[in-house]
């Protein structure tokens, strides 16, 4: 999600390290108008996992692997698997990521969340 702020916005890639973003993504300005506090921004899958065929789930050049919670060795699943680790984790008490193609739906099951 772009966050017209200090955070990096890069999609999980080294080539869009220090590109800044002209505002806030839509679903961020409503959050942070409805008093939201944005606390930071989990791995993904680099490009959403857009980068080839066959890719580890949770990998990104800039977070390295994502783990699942539960087992170290058992993969996060999808590009928003960082997302629900960071919830499985109970890091935060909730968290966005987007639905590409069970990008939301594959890592709440496998890190035990509810994904919508």
């Amino acid at each position: 999600m772009a966050t017209a702020d200090k955070m990096e916005t890069t999609a999980g890639s080294w080539a869009l390290l220090g590109c800044k973003v002209p505002k806030d993504a839509h679903i961020v300005h409503l959050l942070r108008k409805a008093g939201a506090i944005v606390l930071g921004k989990s791995n993904l899958d680099e490009w959403a996992g857009m980068r080839a065929h066959k890719y580890a789930c949770g990998w990104s050049a800039r977070g390295g692997q994502c783990r699942n919670p539960y087992v170290l060795s058992r993969s996060p699943q999808g590009s928003s698997g960082g997302s629900a680790v960071a919830v499985s984790a109970n890091l935060v008490p909730i968290s966005l990521g987007t639905e590409t193609d069970c990008s939301v739906i594959s890592p709440a099951m496998v890190n035990g969340i509810v994904g919508m």
